[in-house]
């Protein structure tokens, strides 16, 4: 997939994506952009070395995917957030919190 190819190169992109939108604060584009890296970067770190790496999984007290994305919840990552702007970009709804607003 054009030149990321692990997920160091997708941490690599999401520091591209929030240099974009520091330079730009105010684009919805570049701020759904960047969010939907955050979140997807987990899936490229589980997929690229986390899922075979036990002793990781002992230090973070982690079982499977599911478990390291619930690890993810409870770090002050935001990563709940970049799940909910992800999954809320894909489906139209019109309902606007005032904190999006």
């Amino acid at each position: 997939m054009f030149d990321i190819k692990n997920s160091r190169d997708f941490l690599a992109k999401l520091y591209e994506d929030y240099d974009e939108l520091a330079k730009k604060r105010d684009s919805v584009r570049l701020a759904i952009n960047a969010a939907l890296t955050a979140y997807h970067l987990a899936e490229w770190v589980w997929g690229d070395w986390l899922k075979t790496d036990y002793a990781t999984w002992r230090a973070l007290g982690i079982r499977d995917e599911e478990g390291f994305k619930a690890w993810l919840d409870a770090q002050p990552t935001f990563f709940a957030d970049m799940q909910r702007i992800a999954n809320g970009s894909k489906h139209f709804i019109r309902q606007v919190s005032q904190s999006t607003q």
